[in-house]
């Protein structure tokens, strides 16, 4: 039985999962004594931790600490991050 066989089963059925889970080899963790989920990570520090970069509309949170806001609807961008031990704050506005 395939792996989305076994999830579709176990939710129609209405499981529940007792102690930690580990989904697709640390993809999706949760650890249950913590309450803490992770992704991308087995060892959650928060209550959601993520390695890598997180997209959403319109934010992007990169692994190098930079946060990017874009509209959407354009294609004006703000960037904060840092450079060296400086903050940077730039606005690119697209024509």
């Amino acid at each position: 039985m395939s792996n989305a066989k076994n999830l579709a089963t176990f939710l129609q059925s209405g499981g529940s999962i007792a102690g930690d889970a580990n989904f697709d080899s640390n993809t999706l963790f949760v650890d249950s004594s913590a309450n803490r989920v992770g992704i991308g990570t087995n060892s959650p520090s928060t209550a959601l931790d993520v390695t890598g970069t997180i997209t959403s509309d319109g934010l992007t949170l990169d692994n190098n600490g930079s946060i990017i806001f874009n509209d959407p609807q354009a294609t004006d961008t703000i960037l904060i991050g840092t450079n060296d031990d400086e903050l940077v704050i730039r606005a690119d506005a697209g024509d």
